[in-house]
């Protein structure tokens, strides 16, 4: 049996319980929520519970603690019940998804790992230099996804 070639040209990071919506272009619906498994700079994977098909063009909400982002998105994979689809919204509306994604995953993940106090995120609000903690400074030069 061969191995198949993993076409993928992005980094990818896994996630925990990180969900979005998502829903047909033109359709609608108000979105069905899905959990993410993993996140790249080109697109996502997640686990869904009903039929999508390949080819189909989406629009992903993430909603974000410090803004709601929509992209539009093609689904490429249906395995199962795993989707993977690619970006296919303008390039600085992918990067802003991924500076936000960046910032607010990042909190997350160091809280979570760190049990650290990091401030919570306001709706609206940025976290300013003199709240980081002296481990997120010494992170900041590392970005999980740039394009």
């Amino acid at each position: 049996m061969g191995r198949s070639i993993d076409k993928r040209g992005f980094f990818r990071v896994k996630v925990e319980k990180f969900k979005v919506k998502y829903r047909i272009v033109n359709s609608e619906s108000d979105g069905v929520e899905v959990e993410v498994v993993n996140v790249s700079a080109g697109g996502i994977c997640f686990l869904r519970d009903t039929s999508l098909f390949k080819g189909e063009t989406i629009e992903i909400l993430f909603p974000f603690k410090t803004k709601k982002i929509i992209l539009k998105a093609e689904i490429l994979r249906v395995e199962g019940r795993e989707v993977g689809i690619q970006f296919i919204d303008e390039k600085n509306k992918v990067s802003d998804f991924l500076d936000v994604f960046n910032s607010e995953y990042k909190l997350i993940k160091d809280y979570s790992e760190n049990k650290k106090k990091i401030p919570p995120l306001q709706s609206g609000k940025n976290i300013s230099d003199s709240e980081y903690t002296d481990t997120q400074r010494d992170n900041d030069d590392f970005d999980m996804f740039k394009i």
